[in-house]
């Protein structure tokens, strides 16, 4: 195999650290045993030349910037993947008025509750909604981010949810349908580089399933086929999507294109086999 220049585009403001915490540094480090060179791009001021770009911009909302950056390349991975807002990309949003009698879940609309926009912007992100250009003028005693995915609140049915949640553009309000194995909580995973995917399902105790939550995890399931059309239609190359399978059905929870590592999974033997598999998917984008 002819060896190549695989470049990673991260945000301007992130570094050495935040980039330590992402799960492509370990893509990375085997794409160099393979003796290909990787190199890291932080903002778009500067243009460096390589056969591959991987556009890892760690925010909900990826900024024009970087979208129009990674043109310059011959082959860029996720370079159409601008929103992942759970508000447009999931098909379990409800609004006040919606019949529907089940339990619901009120989340944060924005990737992993916000915290990416946190860290980069020392603002609150509410504050830079000028800059930003999808928020509504709202008071901003009203707006309150919540700081992880343990803030996520499920009530039994719609009425129960206060009116202030639905006029909250930082919230979405989604359909709670659990799926439960011998009384844990279940969520499957679908993370792949490519071609390569891998499946598997984690269990917990706590409603919202989460790696750090995890007690239980199944290996090497089955992607179910509606998450893969999925990976297709939106155009992703690289990434996790989160789902539940209900009666057959698939729903889409959750997706992310800057994958995270969880301290509690690292050490899982499984978990670092998979991602040497998934490490050789960049190969299949090469030309030669």
């Amino acid at each position: 195999m002819k060896k190549h220049r695989i470049a990673i585009l991260l945000h301007e403001k992130d570094n050495e650290l935040t980039l330590s915490r992402s799960l492509v540094k370990d893509y990375s480090r085997y794409w160099q045993e393979d003796g290909h060179e990787v190199i890291y791009i932080f903002g778009t001021k500067q243009f460096i030349p390589a056969d591959i770009l991987l556009v890892h911009v760690d925010l909900t909302i990826v900024p024009d910037e970087y979208l129009e950056f990674a043109k310059q390349y011959p082959v860029a991975l996720n370079a159409g993947i601008k929103d992942i807002r759970k508000s447009v990309v999931c098909d379990l949003n409800l609004e006040k008025n919606d019949i529907w009698s089940g339990p619901v879940i009120v989340k944060s609309d924005f990737n992993c509750a916000g915290i990416p926009e946190r860290r980069r912007f020392q603002a609150p992100w509410w504050m830079r909604k000028r800059a930003m250009g999808f928020l509504n003028s709202l008071s901003l005693k009203t707006l309150k981010i919540p700081k992880t995915s343990d803030d996520y609140q499920v009530y039994d049915n719609l009425a129960q949810v206060p009116a202030m949640l639905f006029r909250r553009p930082d919230l979405v309000v989604q359909k709670f349908l659990p799926e439960m194995d011998n009384g844990l909580y279940c969520v499957r995973t679908m993370i792949f580089i490519g071609n390569r995917i891998i499946g598997s399902r984690l269990k917990s105790r706590q409603p919202v399933v989460k790696g750090d939550a995890t007690v239980e995890i199944e290996h090497g399931i089955e992607v179910h086929p509606d998450m893969l059309q999925l990976q297709h239609e939106m155009g992703f190359d690289y990434g996790k999507f989160d789902y539940v399978e209900i009666d057959g059905k698939a729903h889409l929870l959750d997706v992310n294109k800057t994958i995270g590592i969880s301290s509690k999974l690292e050490n899982d033997p499984a978990i670092i086999q998979s991602r040497r598999y998934r490490a050789e998917g960049l190969y299949s984008f090469f030309s030669d």
